[in-house]
């Protein structure tokens, strides 16, 4: 075969799945699944170049409001890897302190509680169990640690850290958590669909695969079904007003003081803070 003859179909993605699987090995060994807690304004080294404006001048708001960030690693998973480690983080601090451990005691009490009760209702709607019970017991666990003040900042952190260990298991659970919520509000979900998908399609694609980024929906549907607040900051590089800061949404807050799981927004990706 000569150098210059084209590449046949087989090939051509052969060498794209070649060429996909060496990045993710590259990403793999330069970005850890949970990274440490660094200063917010050491993301200024990675705009000092970009022609936005916004992203400078967002980093100075962003600074002025938060001193630290963890960022995460960028494979598709970030929104429910940044998720679930944020809220524990949450946890392991509220329980710490003597003010806040009633409430933190209470919520990590109703959250075994749902994940419990998210087992008949998965196979319910068709999931064996075999499919899913070592993901579900291992979100259970994880509470159960937080339960008897067992858990740390660094016992977490190198859990999550684990490829293909506990936190990559619960990222995975949490995609299903967040299908189960959307497949029992099929009603509210519905319309925010493509033309001519269903529920079932949506979950199949959008949700359930590791690997896919997520939207409104599913942030939406993991942050009601854990009954958990949320916060995003977004630092997308647009003109904000000063005075106001930097653009933020809140989801499921209508009932609560504070988000127990705050993230930072970039194009394409969330980090924790």
């Amino acid at each position: 075969k000569k150098m210059n003859d084209p590449m046949n179909k087989s090939e051509y993605i052969e060498a794209s799945v070649n060429y996909e699987n060496i990045i993710k090995e590259a990403i793999k060994t330069s970005q850890p699944l949970v990274g440490p807690r660094i200063d917010v304004n050491e993301l200024t080294s990675e705009y000092v170049d970009n022609v936005k404006s916004g992203f400078m001048k967002g980093i100075l708001d962003l600074s002025k409001k938060y001193k630290k960030l963890r960022k995460v690693r960028g494979d598709g998973n970030c929104f429910y890897r940044a998720f679930t480690f944020s809220l524990f983080e949450n946890l392991i601090d509220r329980l710490n302190d003597q003010s806040t451990t009633a409430d933190a005691e209470k919520q990590v009490s109703r959250m075994i509680q749902i994940v419990k009760e998210s087992s008949p209702t998965l196979i319910q709607l068709g999931y064996e169990e075999l499919s899913f019970d070592v993901f579900h017991s291992t979100f259970l666990e994880l509470l159960a640690l937080l339960n008897v003040n067992n858990l740390t900042h660094e016992s977490l952190e190198v859990k999550f850290n684990e490829e293909g260990g506990t936190g990559e298991y619960i990222v995975w659970f949490c995609r299903l958590l967040t299908s189960l919520f959307v497949k029992t509000h099929p009603d509210r979900f519905t319309p925010f669909l493509e033309y001519g998908d269903n529920i079932n399609n949506f979950c199949a694609r959008e949700i359930e695969p590791v690997g896919v980024e997520c939207e409104q929906i599913q942030i939406i549907a993991l942050s009601e079904q854990l009954e958990v607040g949320v916060k995003i900051e977004y630092l997308d590089g647009e003109d904000f007003d000063e005075k106001s800061g930097l653009n933020s949404i809140k989801v499921n807050m209508e009932s609560k003081n504070d988000a127990e799981v705050v993230l930072l927004f970039r194009p394409g990706h969330y980090d924790i803070i």
